[in-house]
């Protein structure tokens, strides 16, 4: 394609480029500085929005086991696909026995028991109650002790090296009927991977925000017993998972080891995998597919571990919260997503990866969001959601936006990816850009999927592009939602492709990189640029949203 100059004074560009924003390929290797008006881009450029993802029925038990799936109803007999029971016990060695039969028990008994127990007060009664348990099946019981505080993450550091291609793990006080290890392996193999997941006893699904924009506490939406399998932000009780899948928990550090074992390992499973979480169903009507016995209150009660284990008394209520909250930060996606939006909403990301960054969106941030009505929709209001990459201080980089936020304010306002949190380097041996770039591509992935955004803007300057932007964008070109590139006004007009990093474009950073294709579909220097092409992108938009692809 010719380059051509094009007379931008007649006040058209931006709608012009704003019509063909949404049908721009991601791939379109073009290096376009300005558009002629008689050029037809929409020959060279096109911009295929993917299928929206179909959502997951929530059947029933009795409709999931009538799918067919690859595991057979009483096992393959041969152990390929088998799993190992780990029981994590504290302060309950009288219930050993029985939560040991009722996992022998099971229509698909396990290849291996392990009883995992740390730091107990009660070490020598579970000792005595494992050595002396039997049972008619040759099944190893193993017990595995210590003295480490370890907390509720022990199980699943010993889970990283179970032998099974499936790994359960029980709270002691979780005593599942006889078809519960055959019901999770049957869905979990049903065709094509549909109900694929961690699957858990018990669970929240997390409210939907109020008129302040505030995240009611995780805690109101209890799950216990669904009738129909439901996805979840978080369970507990029973986890059960593909043995391989623990490995993710220790991709990121998490946010504490007092409590959170049960956020860390849905947000990483989601994050790092896109593996989702669910709290799975059963048939009150049949005890075999309950997941605990008619006790379970009692037994709970008797040896609750929530509030404080030995010697760590702790607020496990504001705690767990604060974890739901800082999970929420980083952008992990609700199981409620579709709701958390209002219909009036007009949603614009814009990444922040540094306090320059923040200054040049001052204006666009204090500007759009005070729109209202962008004739389109009656009574429609611009909401900015800075999106940080954890590299600058928080609240220094807020208070250069005029946001006075932290995340105990609970408000779904600001989301800080906290990568820094992920590299080791030093001053004078930086974190690579290449590791950079892949912790804002993940973490920017479940920012766009949560919040579903209008438009994705990225600071743009002419002089280069860190690699956290080139990320951000390559990730919304990926997801196919629009992203346009701002360079805070260092030179007048739209620019369609003016971006697009040929042959000889190069991305500023501790290396040098080099990138074919069009990462931003428009370079925009004023307010007015912006809001223009946001009048578009919502027009085009109404007939079918953008969705991150399943």
């Amino acid at each position: 394609m010719s380059v051509h100059s094009f007379p931008y004074g007649d006040g058209t560009a931006a709608r012009k480029i704003a019509d063909l924003l949404l049908e721009v390929k991601p791939t379109t290797a073009t290096h376009v500085a300005t558009i002629d008006a008689s050029v037809d881009l929409s020959k060279d450029l096109q911009w295929t929005l993917p299928p929206k993802p179909v959502p997951v029925q929530p059947l029933t038990l009795k409709e999931l086991l009538a799918l067919p799936s690859a595991f057979p109803a009483n096992g393959d007999g041969e152990g390929k696909n088998g799993y190992t029971a780990i029981v994590a016990s504290y302060k309950r060695p009288y219930i050993i026995h029985r939560i040991l039969d009722a996992i022998m028990n099971q229509t698909v008994a396990p290849q291996e028991v392990w009883v995992s127990v740390f730091a107990s007060p009660f070490e020598n009664e579970t000792r005595a109650a494992v050595e002396s348990y039997t049972h008619p099946l040759n099944i190893p019981v193993k017990l595995v002790m210590g003295k480490p505080q370890l907390k509720y993450w022990a199980r699943f550091q010993l889970g990283l090296q179970a032998p099974t291609k499936y790994t359960v793990y029980f709270d002691d006080d979780c005593l599942p009927g006889s078809n519960a290890l055959r019901n999770f392996l049957h869905v979990q193999n049903v065709k094509d991977g549909e109900y694929r997941g961690l699957y858990g006893k018990k669970g929240h699904v997390s409210p939907v925000q109020d008129a302040d924009n505030r995240k009611a506490d995780y805690i109101d939406a209890w799950q216990l017993e669904p009738e129909r399998i439901t996805r979840a932000d978080v369970v507990g009780g029973i986890w059960f998972v593909e043995t391989r899948w623990v490995e993710l928990l220790w991709h990121e550090t998490p946010v504490s080891y007092l409590t959170g074992e049960d956020f860390h390992l849905t947000y990483v499973l989601q994050k790092y995998g896109d593996i989702p979480t669910y709290v799975f169903p059963v048939d009150k009507a049949d005890p075999t597919s309950l997941l605990h016995s008619p006790d379970y209150w009692e037994i709970s009660a008797a040896g609750d571990t929530t509030q404080a284990a030995e010697g760590n008394a702790f607020n496990a209520a504001w705690l767990r919260e604060h974890l739901s909250r800082v999970h929420f930060q980083r952008g992990t996606v609700r199981a409620r997503t579709p709701e958390m939006w209002r219909p009036n909403e007009v949603r614009v990301l814009f990444l922040v990866d540094s306090i320059d960054d923040a200054k040049a969106f001052t204006t666009l941030h204090s500007t759009l969001s005070k729109v209202s009505d962008l004739g389109f929709k009656k009574n429609e209001k611009v909401r900015m959601f800075p999106v940080l990459t954890g590299r600058s201080p928080q609240k220094e980089t807020l208070a250069q936006l005029g946001l006075d936020w932290d995340v105990e304010k609970g408000t779904t306002d600001v989301f800080d990816l906290e990568i820094s949190t992920h590299f080791y380097g030093t001053a004078s041996r930086p974190s690579r850009d290449v590791d950079v770039a892949t912790s804002v591509m993940m973490g920017f992935r479940q920012v766009l999927e949560n919040v579903q955004p209008h438009l994705v803007v990225v600071h743009w300057p002419f002089e280069g592009q860190n690699v956290a932007a080139v990320a951000a964008a390559s990730t919304a070109n990926f997801n196919a939602f629009p992203v346009v590139g701002w360079n805070g006004g260092s030179a007048p007009g739209v620019h369609a492709g003016a971006v697009s990093l040929g042959s000889n474009a190069s991305v500023s950073g501790s290396q040098s990189f080099r990138y074919g294709g069009s990462l931003v579909s428009a370079l925009c220097s004023t307010t007015a640029e912006v809001r223009t092409i946001l009048e578009h992108v919502l027009k085009a938009e109404s007939a079918s949203a953008p969705q991150i692809s399943a």
